[in-house]
């Protein structure tokens, strides 16, 4: 199960429904209840909790990039100018090597 479907949001909500959305569900799995529930939610919010892992996520878990690599460059980018970078420019970054 992806973290998009344990969570019921779709990949392309912004940070703020991602976290509403992880709240919501430790809500309905508090730890007490279902431990093994409640550590599913949070690996998957860990794994997707800001713009920049749901980019990683989409491209199949990439590591973390290295400071100041051509896909932290990318990811920076992006951030600057309020929009999601392309697929062609972060498999570009990818292929230089961060």
């Amino acid at each position: 199960m992806s973290p998009y479907d344990l969570l019921q949001i779709d990949a392309d909500t912004d940070d703020a429904t991602v976290r509403a959305a992880y709240l919501a569900a430790l809500r309905r799995y508090p730890p007490t209840a279902s431990p093994e529930m409640f550590s599913r939610i949070a690996a998957a919010y860990e794994q997707i909790a800001t713009a920049e892992k749901r980019y990683r996520y989409a491209l199949g878990g990439m590591p973390e990039p290295l400071p100041g690599g051509p896909l932290t460059q990318a990811l920076d980018h992006a951030r600057i100018h309020r929009r999601r970078p392309g697929l062609d420019a972060l498999r570009t970054a990818i292929k230089k090597g961060s």
